[in-house]
């Protein structure tokens, strides 16, 4: 539920001082509709979750998802990825990751 009602709160805010009318007529949904989706009382259906995020023009997992959700999604592909990978492949992957740590500390060392 906590879900829904900050998915509310994110379309309320995007909606800002437009009309619900205005915002349900452009996606074809009702303004009943509309107002239960920003209460938090109803998730919508994907196809107006797209028709959403498109209006509002941004992404749908930056308005239908947490960052938790993202990072489990991250988590679970790069594992699938890991899985298929050779083990010469997963360490020039290692390496590459570590030189990266590297040189984004240093950079952090050079702004001081």
């Amino acid at each position: 539920m906590v879900q829904l009602e900050m998915i509310g709160q994110r379309l309320k805010a995007l909606r800002g001082g437009k009309p619900l009318q205005e915002v349900a007529d452009a996606i074809c949904i009702t303004v009943a509709a509309l107002e239960a989706y920003e209460a938090g009382k109803r998730m919508p259906r994907d196809e107006v979750k797209i028709s959403l995020a498109n209006y509002y023009g941004v992404e749908l997992s930056t308005l239908f998802f947490t960052k938790e959700d993202a990072a489990q999604s991250d988590r679970e592909t790069l594992l699938q990825m890991l899985s298929k990978m050779t083990e010469q492949q997963k360490l020039l992957i290692l390496k590459y990751a570590l030189q990266v740590q590297r040189e984004e500390k240093n950079q952090k060392l050079s702004k001081r």
